[in-house]
C-alpha cells in the first residue's frame, strides 16, 4: 500500500463545511423552529442567501470550484481517479459546477450521508457518466 503525503491546510480550508455564522453549534430543528419553514428552507438550501456572521452557498462555491479546477482537474485529465471526501455543502456546490445546475434548482439537491457520486469526465472537462451508490442502495 502506497502512503499518501498529509493534507495541507489549503486543501482543508477549502473543502471545508460551510459555516453557519450565528447559527453555528446550534441544532437544526431549534432553528427551524426558530426562524419558520420557508427561512429555514433558504438557510439550509438557498445557493445566495445570507446567514449572519456566516457563509452562503454561493461563498461555498468560490472556493470549492476554484480547487477543483487547480488541484483535482490535473489529475482526471491524466486519466487519475480522485477520491473526494467532503462535508454536505461542498460537495453540493462541487456538483453544481460539474452538473451545471442552476441557482434556483440548487435548493432541491440532496447528497444523502455516505453517499457515493462517481463521475466520468472527459478531457473537455465535461461530465460524460454519472453514478450514485449508497444512501439507501446496497453498493
Amino acid at each position: 500500500m502506497r502512503r499518501l503525503k498529509p493534507l495541507s491546510e489549503a486543501i482543508f480550508l477549502s473543502l471545508n463545511e460551510r459555516d453557519y455564522g450565528e447559527f453555528t453549534g446550534k441544532n437544526k430543528w431549534q432553528i427551524k423552529e426558530e426562524v419558520g419553514d420557508e427561512e429555514f428552507l433558504k438557510i439550509r438550501r438557498g445557493f445566495d442567501h445570507p446567514i449572519p456572521g456566516g457563509e452562503t452557498l454561493k461563498d461555498v462555491f468560490s472556493r470549492v470550484v476554484p480547487y477543483y479546477q487547480a488541484q483535482i482537474l490535473p489529475y482526471l485529465k491524466n486519466g487519475k481517479n480522485v477520491l473526494i471526501v467532503a462535508h454536505g455543502n461542498s460537495l453540493r456546490a462541487l456538483v453544481k459546477y460539474l452538473e451545471n445546475i442552476s441557482d434556483a434548482d440548487i435548493s432541491g439537491l440532496e447528497i444523502e450521508t455516505g453517499e457515493i457520486l462517481i463521475y466520468e469526465i472527459d478531457q473537455n472537462e465535461a461530465v460524460i457518466s454519472k453514478n450514485r451508490k449508497g444512501g439507501g442502495e446496497e453498493l
